[in-house]
C-alpha cells in the first residue's frame, strides 16, 4: 500500500502449529512479498488479492510453533526472519523452558496481557507501520480454560493508556468458547480497539465482521498447520485420546498437506477505525525432499 496512506493492511495468521505450520507460513509471505499468485506449487489460494497484494504489517500466533507446544528460540528467529513483524501467544507459550530465558528480550514476541506476572514476557508493545504505530495485546479467554487474571477488570484502563499514544490497537484474544469471544469482541469495541482476532480453537470461523463501524472482528481466525490433521495432531493418537480416553500423547503431523488461515484487516492509522476484513486461505504440499523436514518438529 502506499507509504503515505492512512490506510493500512494488516495480516493475521492463525496459531501456527509445528514446523508445517512455520513452512507454510514463510511461503505464504515469500508469496505475497514477490506477488506469485499463480505458482503450480500452491494447492490453493483464496482471498481479497486486492488487499493481499499491498499488505503492510504481518501478525502470527505462535504458541504453537515449536512441535505443537510453546516457542524455542531458534522458531522464535525463523519466524522473524521469514518476515513476522509480531508475535502474540497464548497459555501454551511458556510450554518450552527456554522461554522463560528470552521472553523478556524478545523484541517481537507479545506474552499474554493477563497471565500471572510471575511468568516472563513482555504483555504490551506497540510497532510501527509507517508513520504510525500499532498496539498489540494477547488476552487470554476465562471460559473453559486455566484461571488467568480478569481481563474485564484490568483492560478498560489499560485501553486508556493506549489511546494515550495511538488509537490502532490489536487484541489477539485466545479462548475456548464462542459466546466469551463475542461479547469480548463487542466490549473491545465498545473500548475503542481497532482489531479483535479470536485464536486458539485451530478452526476457522466465517463470521469476520466490523462492530460499531470500528473493529474488526472474527471469533476464530484458523490455524496454520498440517490440513489433515485433528487440529494439527495426528488422527490416530487423538482417536485414542478422545474415544478411550486413554492416556495418549499427542503426536505432531509432520508431513504433507499444510494449510495458512488467518484474516486481513484495513485500518485507518488517524482514527483507528477498521473498514474492511477478509479470510484468508492458503494451502501447498510438503514431501521430505528437505532434510530439515526430518530433524526438526
Amino acid at each position: 500500500m502506499n507509504q503515505n496512506s492512512t490506510y493500512k493492511n494488516i495480516l493475521f495468521l492463525g496459531d501456527i502449529t509445528g514446523r508445517l505450520g512455520r513452512y507454510v507460513v514463510r511461503d505464504l509471505i515469500e508469496t505475497i512479498k514477490n506477488q506469485n499468485f499463480n505458482s503450480n506449487e500452491i494447492l490453493e489460494f483464496e482471498a481479497d488479492f486486492e488487499t493481499v497484494k499491498n499488505v503492510d504489517f504481518f501478525v502470527a500466533n505462535c504458541e504453537n510453533a515449536s512441535g505443537g507446544f510453546g516457542l524455542t528460540k531458534k522458531n522464535y528467529d525463523d519466524l522473524c526472519e521469514y518476515g513476522l513483524q509480531a508475535l502474540t501467544s497464548g497459555n501454551h507459550i511458556w510450554d518450552k523452558s527456554e522461554m522463560f530465558d528470552y521472553a523478556n528480550t524478545a523484541e517481537r514476541l507479545v506474552c499474554p496481557i493477563n497471565a500471572s506476572n510471575e511468568l516472563p514476557g513482555v504483555r504490551l508493545k506497540c510497532f510501527d507501520i509507517g508513520n504510525y504505530k500499532l498496539a498489540v495485546l494477547s488476552v487470554l479467554g476465562r471460559t473453559f480454560m486455566p484461571p488467568v487474571n480478569s481481563f474485564w477488570e484490568m483492560l478498560p484502563s489499560k485501553i486508556e493508556e493506549i489511546k494515550s499514544i495511538t488509537p490502532n490497537i490489536l487484541i489477539d484474544f485466545h479462548a475456548e468458547a464462542t459466546a466469551e469471544k463475542i461479547c469480548f469482541g463487542k466490549w473491545a469495541s465498545e473500548l475503542g480497539v481497532s482489531c479483535v482476532f479470536g485464536t486458539h480453537t485451530h478452526v476457522q470461523t466465517a463470521d469476520e465482521q466490523i462492530f460499531n463501524n470500528k473493529t474488526a472482528y472474527i471469533t476464530d481466525a484458523g490455524f496454520c498447520g498440517a490440513k489433515n490433521s485433528v487440529i494439527g495432531m495426528e488422527y490416530e493418537a487423538s482417536f485414542k485420546k478422545l474415544s478411550l480416553n486413554l492416556p495418549t500423547r499427542n503426536s505432531i503431523v509432520k508431513k504433507g498437506i499444510a494449510l495458512a488461515n488467518g484474516v486481513i484487516a484495513t485500518v485507518d492509522m488517524m482514527t483507528g477505525c477498521a473498514i474492511k476484513i477478509s479470510r484468508l486461505k492458503f494451502v501447498k504440499k510438503y514431501n521430505n525432499e528437505d532434510n530439515n523436514m526430518n530433524k526438526e518438529s
